[in-house]
């Protein structure tokens, strides 16, 4: 790969955003966004193309180097179009299946990094994967929000069955 190419993943990555709004490798220094950069494989996909489908097993994360995509949330969140350095499919991993249908609105180009290559970089840089949680569990409380105490109810249930029913009320 040539140093204007490896300049040009860094700068995508260093400015890499999750639908979500996090950033999640901004713990990084350059030399560790080098090291991630240098794993990904180039992509591309033309107008009205699918990347993945929500549901389907998950294999990877992209990382949009040139042009737009759709993101559809399977209703939970509003569809957005999303440019370069949008990160998508960062959480599947945790599923093993995607968690939205992405579809090329231009003509795109995506790094993509296998599951295996991630989760070995998640090892080396905890601090990536401490943002993800802390996201999700974010996400997760703004649900409860919404959703309030018949959500949590349920929950109570599920954990008596599994225990045998001694869970205090």
């Amino acid at each position: 790969m040539s140093f204007e190419c490896l300049r040009d993943r860094v700068a995508c990555l260093a400015a890499g955003v999750d639908p979500f709004g996090v950033r999640l490798f901004a713990p990084l220094v350059d030399a560790d966004l080098e090291t991630l950069a240098s794993m990904f494989d180039e992509l591309t996909y033309g107008p009205g193309d699918p990347v993945c489908r929500e549901d389907d097993t998950a294999h990877g994360v992209y990382v949009v180097a040139e042009g737009d995509v759709e993101v559809d949330f399977g209703g939970v969140y509003d569809r957005a179009v999303l440019t370069r350095g949008a990160v998508l499919g960062s959480h599947d991993l945790f599923f093993d299946a995607r968690t939205s249908t992405v579809t090329a609105v231009t003509a795109v180009r995506l790094y993509y990094l296998d599951h295996y290559r991630y989760k070995t970089f998640l090892y080396a840089f905890p601090d990536v994967m401490m943002m993800m949680l802390a996201d999700l569990v974010s996400r997760w409380e703004q649900l409860e929000d919404v959703l309030g105490a018949a959500a949590l109810t349920g929950a109570q249930r599920i954990l008596r069955a599994r225990s045998g029913g001694d869970i205090a009320s």
